[in-house]
């Protein structure tokens, strides 16, 4: 039973990259994208687990089930383009999300300054399980939190978010610089210029790949390319 539901997971990831690769610009989509998670990370997993003696009967089977739906959801909610439910038709404001900004923040900081106090043999763990996994879970939401008060400084010129990316990048340097975090390091260094040029009313041309990080400038180019090849 296993090796037809392994088919029929890798066959929806098939057709996930080929409608991007297929339309123009599709790969730039949200199906494309997560076709390409799928393929890339879960379907060599599910391979490997397919041989594993050691996993309880039945598991492997309901989650290859699970992601089979997920990812064909993933293309069904992307295709049908009805109107969103009044329910979900929002208009953001500002003053509101600064407040969850701080609130994101300080949550987040709490969190990180719990974990921070645990005992040293937990903190030098190689596999944390528990406690520390949810200390590390929430605090995720410094992340959020900082990113909301950089955009918000972006479009607004607000003093108190830049205070509030002030304090989130004390957080950020601790992580990278004493504990020598690189996917900090990595995370950081993605809220460049390009995404505070972007938030504003005059957007950068696609010639200005200076204010991009070097994945963006990547896209612009095969971009580029893709156009002048069809033309």
């Amino acid at each position: 039973m296993i090796l037809p539901l392994l088919l029929v997971f890798a066959l929806i990831c098939c057709l996930l990259l080929l409608q991007g690769m297929i339309a123009r610009g599709a790969i730039y989509e949200f199906p494309f994208l997560a076709g390409a998670v799928f393929a890339g990370f879960a379907l060599p997993q599910f391979v490997g687990l397919a041989s594993d003696p050691f996993l309880p009967p039945g598991a492997l089977e309901k989650t290859l089930v699970m992601a089979s739906l997920c990812a064909a959801m993933c293309w069904a909610g992307y295709a049908i383009s009805s109107r969103p439910w009044p329910l979900f038709r929002w208009e953001y404001d500002d003053n509101r999300l600064l407040k969850v900004s701080i609130g994101l923040s300080l949550a987040g900081c709490y969190f990180y300054y719990a974990f921070s106090q645990l005992p040293e043999d937990v903190l030098n763990s190689s596999q944390m399980t528990g406690i520390p996994v949810v200390y590390l879970f929430f605090a995720r939401l410094l992340s959020y939190g900082f990113a909301i008060a950089v955009l918000l400084y972006a479009r607004t010129g607000s003093r108190m978010a830049l205070l509030v990316a002030l304090f989130g990048s004390v957080f950020y340097l601790e992580r990278i610089v004493i504990a020598g975090r690189r996917a900090d390091l990595i995370e950081f260094s993605h809220y460049r210029p390009g995404d505070l040029v972007s938030s504003r009313p005059v957007h950068p041309s696609p010639d200005d790949a200076r204010w991009a990080d070097p994945g963006h400038a990547a896209c612009l180019q095969y971009g580029r390319l893709s156009w002048r090849h069809d033309e």
